[in-house]
Protein backbone atom coordinates (compact mmCIF):
# COMPACT_ATOMS: atom_id res chain seq x y z
CA UNK A 1 0.00 0.00 0.00
CA UNK A 2 2.89 2.59 0.94
CA UNK A 3 3.75 1.68 -3.08
CA UNK A 4 1.10 2.92 -4.32
CA UNK A 5 0.35 6.19 -2.09
CA UNK A 6 4.13 7.55 -3.30
CA UNK A 7 3.46 6.52 -6.53
CA UNK A 8 0.52 7.43 -7.00
CA UNK A 9 -1.39 9.96 -4.92
CA UNK A 10 1.34 11.02 -2.55
CA UNK A 11 1.84 15.02 -1.93
CA UNK A 12 5.01 15.95 -2.22
CA UNK A 13 6.79 17.54 1.17
CA UNK A 14 6.02 21.05 0.34
CA UNK A 15 2.32 19.77 -0.25
CA UNK A 16 2.23 17.85 2.50
CA UNK A 17 3.69 20.20 5.07
CA UNK A 18 1.57 22.78 3.36
CA UNK A 19 -1.56 20.39 4.59
CA UNK A 20 -0.60 20.11 8.03
CA UNK A 21 -0.16 23.78 8.52
CA UNK A 22 -3.75 24.32 6.99
CA UNK A 23 -4.84 21.19 9.22
CA UNK A 24 -2.96 22.97 12.49
CA UNK A 25 -4.56 26.78 11.44
CA UNK A 26 -8.18 24.79 10.96
CA UNK A 27 -7.60 23.52 14.84
CA UNK A 28 -6.55 26.58 16.01
CA UNK A 29 -9.60 28.36 14.84
CA UNK A 30 -12.30 25.49 16.23
CA UNK A 31 -10.34 22.28 18.15
CA UNK A 32 -14.11 20.88 18.75
CA UNK A 33 -13.88 19.44 15.64
CA UNK A 34 -10.80 17.88 14.80
CA UNK A 35 -12.41 15.64 11.87
CA UNK A 36 -14.45 18.49 10.35
CA UNK A 37 -10.85 20.60 10.34
CA UNK A 38 -9.15 17.85 8.96
CA UNK A 39 -11.98 17.59 5.92
CA UNK A 40 -11.57 21.02 5.35
CA UNK A 41 -8.10 21.01 5.16
CA UNK A 42 -8.01 17.72 2.66
CA UNK A 43 -10.57 19.08 0.79
CA UNK A 44 -8.03 22.65 0.06
CA UNK A 45 -5.91 20.19 -0.97
CA UNK A 46 -7.21 18.06 -3.55
CA UNK A 47 -5.66 17.14 -6.59
CA UNK A 48 -2.11 17.89 -5.71
CA UNK A 49 -0.99 14.55 -5.67
CA UNK A 50 1.57 13.18 -8.15
CA UNK A 51 0.01 12.05 -11.56
CA UNK A 52 -0.65 7.99 -11.75
CA UNK A 53 2.34 6.37 -13.32
CA UNK A 54 2.42 4.75 -17.06
CA UNK A 55 0.77 2.62 -18.16
CA UNK A 56 -2.36 3.84 -17.20
CA UNK A 57 -4.96 1.65 -17.61
CA UNK A 58 -7.58 2.86 -20.55
CA UNK A 59 -10.55 2.27 -18.57
CA UNK A 60 -10.67 3.78 -14.78
CA UNK A 61 -13.33 3.69 -12.69
CA UNK A 62 -15.12 3.65 -9.48
CA UNK A 63 -18.30 1.35 -7.31
CA UNK A 64 -21.24 3.67 -6.65
CA UNK A 65 -24.80 2.95 -7.28
CA UNK A 66 -26.89 4.06 -10.27
CA UNK A 67 -28.84 6.89 -8.21
CA UNK A 68 -25.68 8.42 -7.04
CA UNK A 69 -24.32 8.95 -10.87
CA UNK A 70 -27.52 9.51 -11.91
CA UNK A 71 -27.98 12.22 -9.91
CA UNK A 72 -23.49 13.93 -10.01
CA UNK A 73 -25.06 13.70 -14.05
CA UNK A 74 -28.12 15.55 -13.81
CA UNK A 75 -26.12 18.34 -11.95
CA UNK A 76 -23.84 18.51 -14.62
CA UNK A 77 -26.67 18.71 -17.41
CA UNK A 78 -30.40 19.47 -18.60
CA UNK A 79 -32.07 15.99 -17.80
CA UNK A 80 -33.83 14.57 -14.44
CA UNK A 81 -32.24 11.93 -12.01
CA UNK A 82 -34.35 9.71 -13.15
CA UNK A 83 -33.73 10.34 -17.11
CA UNK A 84 -29.97 10.27 -16.43
CA UNK A 85 -30.86 6.93 -14.57
CA UNK A 86 -32.60 5.42 -17.07
CA UNK A 87 -29.64 6.72 -19.50
CA UNK A 88 -27.18 4.43 -17.37
CA UNK A 89 -28.80 2.00 -17.81
CA UNK A 90 -29.19 1.45 -21.23
CA UNK A 91 -25.65 2.21 -21.58
CA UNK A 92 -23.77 0.58 -18.44
CA UNK A 93 -26.43 -2.30 -17.58
CA UNK A 94 -27.64 -2.98 -20.67
CA UNK A 95 -24.72 -2.31 -23.17
CA UNK A 96 -26.78 -0.33 -25.82
CA UNK A 97 -23.87 1.49 -27.73
CA UNK A 98 -25.20 5.51 -27.16
CA UNK A 99 -25.16 8.03 -29.41
CA UNK A 100 -22.77 11.25 -29.80
CA UNK A 101 -25.48 13.16 -27.78
CA UNK A 102 -25.08 10.43 -24.68
CA UNK A 103 -21.56 10.36 -24.85
CA UNK A 104 -21.52 14.19 -24.35
CA UNK A 105 -23.63 14.09 -21.72
CA UNK A 106 -22.06 11.20 -20.10
CA UNK A 107 -18.63 12.83 -20.22
CA UNK A 108 -19.98 15.80 -18.40
CA UNK A 109 -20.55 13.69 -14.94
CA UNK A 110 -17.54 13.71 -12.10
CA UNK A 111 -16.74 10.31 -11.39
CA UNK A 112 -17.16 10.95 -7.64
CA UNK A 113 -17.48 13.62 -5.31
CA UNK A 114 -14.23 12.57 -3.62
CA UNK A 115 -10.72 11.07 -4.26
CA UNK A 116 -10.22 7.15 -3.74
CA UNK A 117 -7.38 4.71 -4.55
CA UNK A 118 -6.31 1.83 -5.46
CA UNK A 119 -4.60 -0.56 -3.29
CA UNK A 120 -1.89 -3.47 -4.98
CA UNK A 121 1.30 -3.75 -5.36
CA UNK A 122 3.39 -3.38 -8.84
CA UNK A 123 5.86 -5.36 -7.09
CA UNK A 124 4.43 -8.18 -5.88
CA UNK A 125 0.48 -8.08 -7.27
CA UNK A 126 -0.61 -11.50 -6.28
CA UNK A 127 0.43 -10.63 -2.67
CA UNK A 128 -2.77 -8.97 -0.47
CA UNK A 129 -1.90 -5.53 0.96
CA UNK A 130 -4.06 -6.67 3.54
CA UNK A 131 -2.20 -9.58 5.07
CA UNK A 132 -0.53 -8.08 7.45
CA UNK A 133 -3.28 -5.78 8.42
CA UNK A 134 -5.19 -6.22 11.98
CA UNK A 135 -8.49 -8.36 11.10
CA UNK A 136 -10.89 -5.52 12.85
CA UNK A 137 -13.25 -3.60 11.63
CA UNK A 138 -11.48 -0.16 12.17
CA UNK A 139 -8.10 -1.30 10.49
CA UNK A 140 -9.75 -2.22 7.20
CA UNK A 141 -11.76 0.53 7.04
CA UNK A 142 -8.58 3.02 7.52
CA UNK A 143 -6.94 0.73 4.57
CA UNK A 144 -9.47 1.68 1.94
CA UNK A 145 -10.04 4.75 3.23
CA UNK A 146 -13.89 4.59 5.09
CA UNK A 147 -14.61 6.72 8.08
CA UNK A 148 -17.60 6.54 10.07
CA UNK A 149 -19.03 3.64 9.29
CA UNK A 150 -20.60 1.28 11.65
Amino acid sequence: MADNIVNETALSLPDFIALLNDFAEQLRKDSTDSMHCWTMACRRHQFKGAPMPDPVPSVLGRADTVGNYAGRLADSCSLSTEQCGNLIRKVALAGTSPVPREIRLLRKAPVGRYLIWATFSQNEPTVSPFASLPRTAEAIRTALGLRGMS
